[in-house]
């Protein structure tokens, strides 16, 4: 939280999952509530990496409910 409250990029993508965007590694291993606050701080949910998955392919894949459930509530295509 104090990372986004200094400014942090919350689209920022990593060097991971084909330079996937952080909300997308989140999902990806199962951090609901880490990607509740990157969107909250207004991280794009339909963003991608580089081979064409989003945060719901990724939560969706590794079986993370929760998450699915989270991104499709705030509009995950």
């Amino acid at each position: 939280r104090l990372l986004m409250l200094g400014g942090a990029n919350v689209n920022y993508r990593t060097e991971v999952l084909n330079n996937a965007p952080v909300l997308c590694v989140q999902s990806h291993l199962g951090h609901q509530e880490m990607a509740s606050l990157l969107l909250e701080f207004g991280a794009n949910v339909d963003v991608v990496s580089e081979n064409g998955m989003s945060s719901l392919c990724y939560s969706a894949a590794a079986g993370h409910l929760g998450l699915v459930s989270l991104l499709c509530k705030r509009g995950a295509k």
